[in-house]
């Protein structure tokens, strides 16, 4: 027998329910917010010669970045590739708000629409996030080829904002980011030495392995 409820004088199934809750939803949202979060996830990956890159449309993040030409200890041996990030200690989004009630919600749970094009020296990741008719949110990723392995290690990226003067909270972006540091060594005390965070808090602090702080000054973030 299918399960049923009484909402409200109402007898429903489970299915009435969930179509109910969906149709709230797409209120609260709009179409395309709700067809963005419905929408099917897309895995793709980009590569050059020294990094593979690997991305969802999902909150178009980057889900985890190879080194193509380092190894890492497994088993006593350099037998498997070096692993930059651990996805699911990851988090990467904007702070937004729904066009009806102002309810907060964050980018890095709906889907993007993705594009993909070559500059010179470059592989470009267009993903766009359609909040209503008016605005819309992208983010660019760019990962390049030069040969240069001090420019190919590193990913260049932006986001950029239409219209959201309406849909942003405080009408600042507000950036949700969360990484944790992949262990790629066996020796824990060997990696923490070569290892240095910097993080920006009103004034920029460099904090070390052995965790002393140093002050930075005249930075541009």
């Amino acid at each position: 027998a299918a399960e049923m409820a009484t909402i409200a004088g109402d007898t429903l199934t489970a299915e009435q329910r969930q179509q109910r809750a969906d149709e709230a939803l797409n209120a609260n949202l709009g179409d395309d917010l709700y067809a963005a979060l419905k929408g099917a996830d897309q895995a793709f990956t980009v590569e050059n010669e020294v990094i593979k890159v690997a991305f969802s449309n999902r909150g178009a993040q980057i889900t985890g970045v190879e080194l193509k030409d380092y190894m890492r200890y497994a088993e006593g041996e350099r037998t498997e590739q070096v692993e930059m990030m651990q996805p699911e200690h990851e988090a990467f989004g904007v702070e937004l708000k729904s066009v009806n009630d102002n309810t907060a919600f964050n980018s890095d749970n709906f889907t993007f629409a993705v594009e993909q094009t070559k500059e010179e020296s470059a592989d470009v990741v267009r993903m766009t996030l359609n909040l209503s008719a008016e605005s819309a949110l992208t983010y660019v990723y760019k990962i390049y080829n030069t040969g240069n392995p001090s420019r190919d290690y590193l990913i260049d990226f932006a986001i950029k904002q239409h219209n959201l003067n309406t849909m942003l909270a405080g009408n600042e972006i507000s950036l949700v980011w969360k990484s944790r540091s992949n262990r790629n060594e066996r020796s824990f005390n060997n990696e923490s030495v070569a290892s240095t965070i910097i993080y920006y808090d009103g004034d920029v602090e460099e904090l070390d392995s052995d965790g002393e702080r140093e002050d930075v000054e005249a930075i541009n973030w």
